[in-house]
């Protein structure tokens, strides 16, 4: 527990002219302080009824740091100590105990914001227990601080580095990188799943996933820079939130360059993949129509008719064959988890059998009958036997006719949607 005034540390009153000029022990009221009001830390400490109730039983087993900004009449914390602070604070006003009134602080002269940020941004980093977007928040609010200091200088990341460095930090220019994407493009598209804890890792994932896609977006010539910016912007404000998942962006990214080139899905999967792992990709070279003049021909393989269809279908598995095995099996996995998603909810699941090395995945084993569905009725049961027919010619080993057959419905429906008729009406 802190004890009662010690004659030893002098007490500086209420109402001080001026703080003192050089470094010492100094006895304050509590009331005389306050947390800094740039504290990097932008959510509850989660440890805040730890602390209380240590500082309850104990006291604060350290000096908090303190300064003053000059014309200020407050002490302000330096270094840290914020949640001790607020505890220390909530304790005496509940109690009223003079023990919780005082407290021996260190006062270190002002120097500059710049500095003060600094300081508790560095006893932050010592205890390790800020989020990614509370520490670069705060290396860009330092940026701003120096560079006013500096006459409005503009400062490069890597002087910013070596400035942040020289006073007891170690932040790379590679790491001030990662910050600035996480401030400057992030963090007005996903300010939920940032302040949820997001790493470090996976803001370098989603820079390297829109600088992927942005490049197959302009190599394909789907649009602008700026429309891509548009999508991109569009699709990480809707799936913002807590429990961010990058894989969710990924397919949906995909599924946008997908429809705009007209081209198969686990084709764009597939070179996006590869080009986020910096392998090799197999430039696929579409069937042209030989009787159309050059300056007409697609500029995509497209699907609007069976043949074409199959074509997709062959450069679909080209590519697959082309690639390293990991990929088929990441494929095959999900085309098994969707299939038994599908046979589950009609009590066949069980019947959903994977195959990790050949075929699409799965395969479907014996019949539906009365024993084996877990579907009552009728008229259920005979939609669980269709079922099974439906996943069992997916699972069939000609699968490229399948392929083929979904690629001919979907020209179907696009065209006749195009058309403005019903696909009953086309």
């Amino acid at each position: 527990m802190t004890a009662e005034p010690d004659i030893r540390v002098p007490r500086i009153p209420q109402q001080q002219a001026a703080a003192p000029d050089d470094t010492r022990l100094v006895r304050l009221e509590v009331t005389q302080l306050r947390a800094y009001d740039r504290n990097p830390r932008r959510s509850q400490n989660s440890e805040y009824k730890r602390i209380k109730a240590s500082i309850r039983a104990q006291g604060l087993d350290q000096p908090l740091v303190v300064t003053r900004r000059p014309g200020e009449p407050d002490f302000m914390l330096l270094a840290g100590g914020n949640t001790r602070l607020q505890a220390m604070l909530a304790l005496y006003q509940e109690t009223g105990d003079e023990a919780f009134r005082y407290l021996d602080c260190l006062y270190k002269p002002w120097i500059a914001e710049s500095d003060a940020l600094l300081s508790h941004l560095r006893e932050n980093e010592l205890r390790d227990n800020l989020y990614f977007i509370d520490k670069a928040l705060a290396v860009f609010e330092v940026k701003a601080l120096l560079e006013a200091e500096m006459q409005g200088r503009s400062l490069s990341q890597r002087r910013l580095s070596e400035m942040i460095t020289a006073r007891g930090l170690s932040f790379s220019q590679s790491l001030i990188s990662k910050m600035a994407y996480a401030v400057q493009t992030l963090w007005p598209l996903i300010p939920q799943a940032l302040s949820a804890g997001m790493g470090s890792p996976q803001v370098e994932r989603i820079r390297a996933l829109e600088r992927v896609a942005r490049a197959i977006w302009c190599n394909k010539s789907l649009g602008a820079e700026e429309e891509f910016d548009e999508i991109f912007a569009a699709l990480c404000r809707r799936y913002d939130s807590p429990d961010w998942v990058a894989d969710i962006l990924q397919g949906a990214l995909e599924t946008e360059i997908a429809e705009a080139a007209e081209l198969d899905l686990p084709l764009v999967r597939l070179e996006l993949d590869a080009r986020l792992a910096r392998r090799p990709y197999p430039v696929i070279v579409p069937e042209l129509q030989e009787d159309a003049p050059a300056q007409d021909r697609p500029r995509q393989a497209t699907t609007s008719s069976g043949t074409e269809s199959v074509a997709v279908a062959k450069h679909v598995k080209s590519s697959l064959e082309a690639n390293e095995q990991s990929q088929l099996g990441r494929l095959r996995q999900r085309a098994k988890q969707l299939a038994s998603q599908l046979a589950q909810a009609d009590g066949l699941g069980h019947l959903v059998k994977p195959l990790r090395d050949h075929g699409p995945g799965f395969v479907m084993q014996d019949v539906p009958n009365e024993t084996f569905t877990e579907v009552p009725g009728e008229d259920l049961a005979q939609v669980s036997t269709a079922l099974w027919w439906q996943l069992t010619a997916c699972s069939d080993e000609d699968w490229q006719t399948l392929v083929a057959l979904t690629e001919t419905y979907r020209a179907l429906h696009r065209i006749s949607r195009e058309s403005g008729q019903s696909l009953r009406q086309a």
